[in-house]
């Protein structure tokens, strides 16, 4: 398998399924560890999931298909250093972004617009966020397409590292 993707049920609009995807680009339902899945029924609940993500450490935020933010967590705000309008903002959580080297970085060229543009899972970047106080904070993206059961782009998922 050459990578993960979460995709919307074909079953239930309100849950995602975890899918690994082949070389050929196949999707095949991921296996969760049996202790997990039985915890759980073998489904995970939209619900369930925002309940997780909002507990975890670091900046996670979902867009549409068009790049518009739909979710994030709140350790998204404490990364940004501001909140995020839901709906309006486009391709990030940041207030402003530039290259390890210092120059601007459009939000129409960041990472996760390139991702949602090309429809792949980009990797191997970093970048530097600026909040709206100047403080600039180093981070690492991790943008992944959402796909439907069809492979049809619904979105985005992404995940902001910053060092330890």
């Amino acid at each position: 398998m050459s990578s993960g993707e979460i995709r919307r049920s074909d079953e239930d609009a309100a849950r995602f399924d975890l899918v690994e995807l082949d070389d050929t680009g196949d999707a095949r339902p991921f296996a969760l560890p049996a202790q997990t899945a039985a915890q759980h029924g073998g489904d995970i609940t939209l619900g369930a999931m925002r309940r997780v993500l909002d507990e975890l450490p670091f900046a996670i935020y979902s867009t549409d298909a068009d790049g518009r933010i739909v979710y994030f967590n709140p350790a998204s705000v404490e990364f940004a250093g501001r909140l995020p309008m839901l709906g309006r903002d486009k391709w990030c959580v940041s207030w402003k972004i530039f290259s390890t080297a210092g120059d601007v970085i459009p939000h129409d060229q960041c990472p996760m617009a390139v991702a949602i543009r090309e429809g792949r899972v980009i990797r191997g970047v970093s970048a530097v966020a600026e909040r709206p106080n100047g403080v600039r904070v180093p981070f690492t993206p991790y943008p992944t397409p959402i796909r439907d059961g069809h492979g049809k782009l619904i979105g985005a998922f992404n995940m902001l590292l910053t060092p330890a």
